[in-house]
């Protein structure tokens, strides 16, 4: 009996790190024990940016410096506002819109993203996400051109881990 508590436990406090994120329930608030759990365990996977006189931190992850990609996602964090949300480092791209499509089984559907709010980019780094999860291959649209995003498994991991840290900050996982 002690052995069945131990492994519901254990299984319990695991993430599921294949379920998709519903767009509707996403949050952007933070908690005490959200912040500390990012602060004491996924902190030094990222190079940290400050803005001292904001209460802003910006987090970077360590691995992805090497890859290219126009949509580099990162986290932003306000302490004093308990806010945290997913923006992109966007190369190449000189608009405050972008265009992806998302392909799977040779259906194609098309979606159209402003990129000038933070809210608006977590909602992207979520669909790009669940993109990534359901197996889903991603092209953006620069200067009339169709160029797939995320195609190696370096890139897709990357990508998945910093929106996964950012869903456990403000706990979604």
């Amino acid at each position: 009996m002690r052995f069945l508590i131990i492994v519901w436990f254990l299984v319990s406090c695991h993430p599921n790190k294949n379920k998709l994120i519903d767009l509707n329930d996403l949050k952007f608030k933070t908690t005490d024990a959200s912040e500390i759990f990012f602060k004491n365990i996924r902190k030094s996977y990222y190079e940290i940016e400050e803005i001292p006189e904001s209460g802003i931190e910006m987090y970077r992850l360590k691995s992805d410096k090497e890859l290219s990609t126009p949509l580099k996602p990162f986290i932003v964090y306000n302490w004093r506002q308990d806010f945290a949300s997913i923006m992109f480092e966007t190369q190449g791209i000189n608009s405050e819109s972008i265009t992806l499509i998302f392909e799977k089984n040779e259906k194609q559907h098309k979606q159209i993203f402003g990129i000038s709010f933070p809210k608006v980019q977590s909602y992207l780094a979520i669909r790009i996400y669940n993109a990534l999860l359901d197996n889903e291959k991603i092209f953006i649209i620069i200067d009339n051109q169709k160029k797939e995003i995320l195609r190696t498994e370096n890139q897709r991991e990357d990508f998945r881990i910093t929106v996964f840290d950012f869903l456990r900050l403000v706990e979604m996982r």
